[in-house]
């Protein structure tokens, strides 16, 4: 999605961040709109849901693209803050 760290870009600050202070795994509101409007966008092949509920999102979605990462959705999508 637009704004979110590709895994190429995952840092060893971000990670420690993952780790070490949750307080911080934050998104603003406004990447939150980015990720939910990107998300709606999107279209999993063979799968003709009309919606998709937030355990969609997860499983279709923030699953495959923070997989590998050791960060979560808001780290990468709040990169080194």
């Amino acid at each position: 999605p637009p704004g979110m760290a590709a895994p190429s870009e995952v840092t060893d600050g971000m990670r420690e961040r993952q780790k070490r202070t949750p307080q911080n795994w934050t998104m603003t509101i406004r990447q939150w709109d980015q990720l939910m409007q990107y998300c709606g966008t999107l279209r999993v092949p063979g799968d003709a849901k009309p919606f998709y509920s937030m355990y969609d999102v997860t499983s279709k979605f923030i699953v495959p693209w923070t997989e590998g990462t050791g960060c979560g959705a808001a780290v990468l999508m709040s990169k080194d803050v």
